[in-house]
């Protein structure tokens, strides 16, 4: 789930990233995953789409 209303398409790199800072924060803070694999996949899905709707924003 993103930022901002339900369905609503990301408009910026910063919505586009919200999700990947909050991981950030959560793993500084010492939240870190209890399955590293699925994390590490998870992490990897989310950056391809990070990618492909950076290049649809423009």
């Amino acid at each position: 789930a993103g930022r901002g209303a339900a369905g609503s398409a990301p408009q910026n790199l910063v919505d586009l990233m919200y999700e990947g800072f909050y991981a950030l924060f959560l793993l500084k803070n010492g939240c870190g995953p209890h399955d590293k694999t699925a994390f590490a996949d998870h992490m990897t899905a989310f950056l391809g789409d990070v990618d492909r709707n950076a290049k649809a924003i423009g």
